[in-house]
């Protein structure tokens, strides 16, 4: 059974196809639990995942909710906020409960980019700092935690390119598939440790699903990966250089070229 919400839907609706690639083979990856294969929608157009976006709302939620909950809310999931609460719960992330859901997801964010930063080598610290644009926190011996802590604090489109670099790497080493925006991206600024399967990735997936336990395996990704959607909506990539750049900007801060007279 479908229905709205408002934190998840118009995220999902908005991506394309191969956007929620991800969501769709999370979900699949399950072939006893879940419910989209049978849905009219799913059967008509099955590898076009942007005409079924609403489905896979609605069985994001339901993999988010307890099954004897699910069926005394007539098959229907918890809210998308209440399921964003509970992953950040099971991680030990440091949230308000009251905050909107996107506030939540970036405290969850953070803490898997500090998770991440952890699981590097001084080198991987380093580059990734370097590739960013902020190669004046490289002082900071073997590109400590301290630095990223500083690009998170400080917000903005540095902390949503870090966060994006993260939860593609995790989501990418837990299906095998990311956002193509961040990993074009990454192939042009020539960033090999954010293309995974890698190493480090490997490691903070490990270390969630050990915080969450098994029940987690599937909502957890798929929480950081529809994170990495909402930030994503907040960027474009730059025609000429591929380089992510905040809405509100009218030229690349990369390489120059217009870019609020794109489509």
């Amino acid at each position: 059974m479908l229905d709205y919400d408002s934190s998840l839907n118009p995220v999902l609706s908005r991506a394309n196809t191969h956007e929620l690639a991800p969501l769709h083979d999370l979900v699949m990856s399950k072939p006893f639990s879940e419910m989209l294969s049978i849905t009219e929608s799913y059967l008509r157009h099955k590898s076009d995942h942007a005409q079924y976006a609403n489905e896979i709302a609605s069985e994001i939620r339901r993999f988010g909710g307890n099954t004897f909950a699910n069926l005394a809310r007539g098959g229907r999931g918890p809210s998308y906020h209440e399921i964003v609460c509970d992953v950040a719960t099971a991680l030990k992330v440091p949230f308000n409960k009251a905050r909107p859901v996107e506030d939540i997801e970036e405290a969850i964010l953070t803490t898997v980019c500090e998770k991440a930063f952890e699981s590097m080598t001084p080198e991987e610290r380093l580059e990734l700092l370097g590739k960013i644009g902020k190669p004046n926190l490289s002082f900071l011996k073997g590109g400590s935690v301290m630095a990223l802590q500083a690009i998170l604090r400080a917000g903005g489109f540095r902390s949503y390119q870090l966060m994006l670099i993260v939860a593609n790497a995790v989501v990418t080493t837990a299906i095998g598939r990311g956002l193509p925006v961040v990993i074009n991206w990454l192939a042009v600024k020539g960033l090999s440790i954010a293309i995974g399967p890698i190493g480090w990735a490997a490691s903070v997936l490990t270390t969630l699903n050990q915080l969450a336990g098994p029940s987690h395996r599937v909502i957890i990704p798929s929480v950081i990966h529809v994170a990495g959607l909402r930030l994503q909506h907040k960027l474009r990539p730059c025609p000429n250089c591929s380089a992510l750049v905040p809405d509100s900007f009218s030229f690349c801060n990369e390489c120059g070229t217009r870019v609020d007279q794109q489509s």
